[in-house]
């Protein structure tokens, strides 16, 4: 019995983006030694369409979800793969963007 799937994949990075706050960018990064196929993204539990992507062993990919995003708020990423590998994070926005 296997237990520790959601180690094999991991959000690496969400980056919020887009000129009309609409777009979110989401590296994950699979460290097994076999390829992972996302099929499924969820914000906040709401099921995003992306397009289905493979991800090689050992290495990450980037996927760009449509979410109308806000500053200030707080956004439940979770991941899942057609393997049934399921991860999520918790990004909270600040309130000011700059730096």
């Amino acid at each position: 019995m296997e237990e520790k799937k959601t180690e094999q994949i991991k959000i690496e990075n969400v980056q919020l983006s887009g000129k009309d706050d609409k777009m979110i960018n989401i590296t994950i990064r699979n460290s097994d030694d076999f390829e992972v196929t996302v099929d499924r993204v969820y914000i906040n539990s709401e099921p995003k369409k992306i397009e289905e992507g493979i991800i090689s062993p050992k290495s990450a990919k980037d996927f760009t979800v449509e979410h109308e995003w806000t500053k200030g708020g707080s956004y439940r990423v979770k991941i899942a793969t057609t393997e049934g590998i399921t991860t999520e994070k918790k990004e909270e926005l600040p309130n000011n963007e700059e730096t």
